[in-house]
Order: structure tokens, then C-alpha cells, then sequence
């Protein structure tokens, strides 16, 4: 919520703080920009392999009351926890990998063009916009020389 927003706004100014030293620049670093949203974007790994673990252990439970009602078939119990319990162990790996591939994608590259992102970009163009928009009221003013 707001708490969070002000910490990561907190945080890019003590990255940029430190970039900059002692001497202020004129530009905000991109660089502190990028390393405070992939500490962001490595946050989203741990909840989320949790909750992978969390979804595993909930199935595993299902599979076992599910199995349970056919205890007077021993072997084909056993069987069919084997086979379900290792095709969920298969797809839970494929599942961590999959969120660690995201992840890694996420943090290869910071898209800060996406309309989405409002950044110096969107504000470039905003200001790009109002600077020609007054420029064609200033030209229409009555009493102006259009030469």
C-alpha cells in the first residue's frame, strides 16, 4: 500500500544519494532507478515458491484422502500414490522453474518505455504536448504578429 510505495520511494533516494556523492548531478541515475526495482522484482521469488509449496502440500493431502477409499486394495493403493505423488513432485519442480525463469527475465531488463511506466519518458512527452499546444495558442492570440 502507501507504506510500501513510500519505502521504495525512500529507498531510490538513498540509492541516488549514494550515486551522487557529495556532487548533486542533473540527471537521476538510471542506475539507482534499476538496482532498487530488481531488489523489488527478487522480492516476488520467496511468497510465491511458498505458495507453490503450499498449493504441493494441499494436493498431497487431497491425493491421500482420495486414496484412503481404497484401502482395501493395497497394491493399487500404492500404486496410485506412487504414480500421482511423483507427477505432482515432477510438476512442482517444473512449476519453481518456470517462477525463477520469470523472475530472471524481469530482472534482465527494466522496460521504462512501457506506457505503463510513468517515468522522465511520460513526462517528456507530456511536456513535449503542452509545449506545442501553447505554442498554437500563443500564434492565435488576437494581436499578435503571425509573420
Amino acid at each position: 500500500g502507501i507504506n510500501a510505495e513510500y519505502g521504495v520511494r525512500k529507498e531510490i533516494g538513498f540509492a541516488i544519494r549514494n550515486i551522487h556523492g557529495v556532487r548533486s548531478g542533473l540527471f537521476t541515475p538510471d542506475a539507482a532507478f534499476e538496482m532498487t526495482v530488481k531488489r523489488q522484482i527478487e522480492t516476488l521469488a520467496p511468497p510465491s515458491m511458498k505458495c507453490i509449496q503450499q498449493v504441493s502440500t494441499e494436493l498431497h493431502e487431497v491425493i491421500m484422502k482420495c486414496i484412503d477409499k481404497i484401502k482395501n486394495y493395497p497394491r493399487l493403493q500404492a500404486e496410485i500414490d506412487n504414480l500421482v505423488s511423483s507427477y505432482l513432485r515432477e510438476c512442482e519442480t517444473t512449476c519453481r522453474e518456470q517462477i525463477q525463469q520469470l523472475v530472471d527475465v524481469e530482472l534482465s531488463y527494466i522496460n521504462t518505455n512501457h506506457d505503463d511506466f510513468i517515468g522522465f519518458n511520460a513526462t517528456a512527452k507530456d511536456e513535449s504536448v503542452k509545449d506545442v499546444q501553447n505554442a498554437g495558442a500563443e500564434s492565435q492570440q488576437p494581436g499578435r504578429d503571425t509573420k
